[in-house]
């Protein structure tokens, strides 16, 4: 028979069958590999189903849903009775906590589609939980020790998310403290088991009594609550709420108040534990200038003009702490909030040197 003759009848013949169509069935759907150790590498399973019908069917493909998931399966036609294999391995570097994949087979000649899922739980290597989760707090390590939830403007909510991970034996119940009126909190699951995750979901709603500026509020992380003693962890919270001046026009624009700040940057040279700082506001604008909040860290306001006219100035006093702070060069924002339409956010840089 020649080549091309021969490879001709091979493809009828394949044709014949994937037409013919298949009955197959599954002996299990998903597969739970438990709890793996990531320094072990990967680890691999395996589902099977048995043709039920009377022709042969075939593999056409298998789709892991991410790069993680290796698969290989039985290749060639299936005959009736016999059973084939879709392995999967999994490879956990860099992967601690749960996981929950999907391996999708394609079958027959109408390509049915079936969905396998992969589970299990990666007990983190200690290096890889070093640099994931760098803060330990007893059983629970915790992804930072600062969320930063950037500018957002007043009247609106963002989230923002703080990730946990169990590295104890057993299972631990963390929870959370906080008096905060614009934060809310929760956590993806009450209950936390060994080498498994867990994510503290915190809504920030800047209505509830914020005010424009930068806001920084700690968080209470208990470990584990059902411990008799547990360890706890301060998160600071940190967020800079921006005025809403989204709804002036042009005109208000130009003839609204303008802000200047002088020094723009003031160098103290060398301190102790307290300086005491004054700076000058001048409103550069064409309307009355209305000056709602001067804050930064460590500086406590003493005087401040509250109202300017265009064209005045007023002079702001005020102690800067510096208790606590290691010796060495600092800097330091101190932060004015107006209702400039333009920059309602003005900025004073105070740098020095702590003896």
């Amino acid at each position: 028979m020649k080549p091309t003759l021969r490879a001709l009848c091979l493809l009828a013949a394949v044709s014949a069958v994937l037409a013919a169509g298949a009955e197959i069935k599954w002996l299990a759907d998903d597969y739970d590999f438990g709890a793996i150790k990531e320094v072990a590498g990967p680890k691999t399973g395996s589902v099977r189903f048995v043709n039920l019908g009377p022709e042969p069917t075939v593999i056409n493909r298998v789709r892991p849903s991410c790069g993680c998931t290796g698969a290989e399966y039985t290749e060639g036609e299936i005959m009736p009775g016999d059973t084939a294999t879709v392995s999967f391995t999994y490879n956990p570097k860099g992967r601690p906590g749960r996981f929950e994949k999907t391996v999708k087979v394609y079958t027959g000649a109408d390509n049915d589609m079936k969905v396998i899922t992969i589970r299990g739980t990666v007990i983190g290597a200690p290096e890889t939980l070093s640099v994931a989760y760098p803060v330990e707090v007893g059983p629970l390590r915790l992804s930072t020790k600062t969320l930063r939830a950037g500018d957002i403007r007043y009247g609106t909510a963002r989230h923002v998310f703080l990730q946990g991970y169990n590295q104890s034996a057993d299972t631990i119940y963390p929870r959370w403290n906080h008096h905060a009126r614009s934060l809310s909190i929760g956590e993806s699951g009450r209950a936390v088991a060994p080498g498994d995750l867990v994510t503290f979901s915190i809504y920030f709603n800047t209505r509830e009594g914020e005010m424009p500026g930068e806001v920084s509020y700690p968080i209470e992380i208990v470990a584990d609550s059902a411990a008799g003693n547990p360890k706890t962890c301060t998160v600071m919270f940190k967020a800079n709420v921006t005025p809403d001046t989204s709804g002036a026009n042009a005109a208000q624009l130009q003839s609204g108040p303008s802000l200047a700040v002088s020094p723009a940057r003031l160098d103290l040279g060398t301190v102790g534990d307290r300086k005491e700082i004054e700076f000058t506001l001048t409103n550069t604008g064409k309307s009355e200038l209305h000056v709602k909040r001067i804050q930064g860290e460590g500086f406590t306001v003493g005087r401040m003009p509250v109202r300017l006219k265009p064209g005045k100035s007023g002079v702001c006093k005020g102690s800067l702490r510096l208790t606590g702070r290691q010796p060495g060069p600092f800097a330091v924002k101190i932060q004015i909030v107006s209702d400039d339409p333009v920059n309602p956010l003005s900025e004073l840089r105070v740098s020095g040197i702590r003896e």
